[in-house]
């Protein structure tokens, strides 16, 4: 299922994955521990870029994420939707908040 909104400038749509309440070795983490952790998600909508200047110019940094990319963002970025099409826990974040895209070999399972 694609969820149908248009972001808007550097705007990115991202489902959070939820962590683990207990880790490999049996170990439960608290609610507060996992406070602490970047965020993991996956894009369901991105923007076209922020507008740079009068003649249109995009930034090309919007260029470096797909839909369908699993993300490591910043904990205390941007601003929660609580339910959209089916998909419960999103969050809208801005690109410069973004750290980096799981490589296929080290996803997590959500």
């Amino acid at each position: 299922m694609e969820i149908e909104l248009r972001m808007i400038q550097d705007r990115v749509l991202v489902e959070l994955c939820r962590n683990p309440d207990q880790t490999a070795g049996g170990v439960f983490v608290t609610d507060k521990a996992r406070d602490f952790k970047v965020s993991r998600g996956v894009i369901r909508a991105i923007g076209a870029g922020l507008v740079l200047d009068h003649t249109g110019r995009r930034d090309p940094l919007i260029a470096d994420v797909a839909v369908g990319d699993e993300i490591l963002f910043d904990v205390y970025a941007g601003s929660v939707i609580t339910s959209i099409d089916g998909y419960d826990d999103l969050i809208v974040i801005r690109m410069p908040d973004v750290y980096a895209i799981v490589e296929a070999g080290l996803s997590n399972p959500h």
